[in-house]
């Protein structure tokens, strides 16, 4: 897009506590994680520019990384009735690895903790 920010908005829930509807089966688990797939098998070969300033100032771009989400939870992800309709919130995208977004995915969608210590 010329180097212009385009931001649309996307239509649906935001994945809150209490968790919509989706989040509490395994398919809404199973879509975060398949959007993630599919989100780094479109971004894998994207190279940012040597001048890309990050909201990390320490942030570098090194040979083999990707450009992950950097707060991949649920309360990023947007649903539309039972389906993912897209994930919000690229405020803390910088240069780093594609486990780091699985890892926060699981930690967060993933009911470890009681209730009251999700968030």
């Amino acid at each position: 897009m010329d180097g212009h920010e385009v931001v649309s908005l996307l239509h649906g829930e935001v994945g809150l506590s209490p968790w919509p509807r989706a989040l509490l089966a395994d398919e809404g688990v199973t879509a975060l994680g398949r959007l993630l797939r599919e989100y780094y098998e479109a971004v894998r070969d994207f190279q940012p520019p040597a001048q890309a300033v990050w909201c990390d100032p320490d942030a570098r771009w090194r040979p083999g990384q990707i450009m992950p989400h950097g707060d991949l939870t649920s309360w990023n992800s947007v649903w539309a009735g039972d389906r993912l309709a897209g994930v919000i919130d690229w405020d803390l995208a910088i240069p780093g690895e594609a486990l780091d977004d699985l890892a926060q995915l699981a930690w967060y969608s993933v009911p470890l903790r009681l209730p009251d210590r999700q968030r």
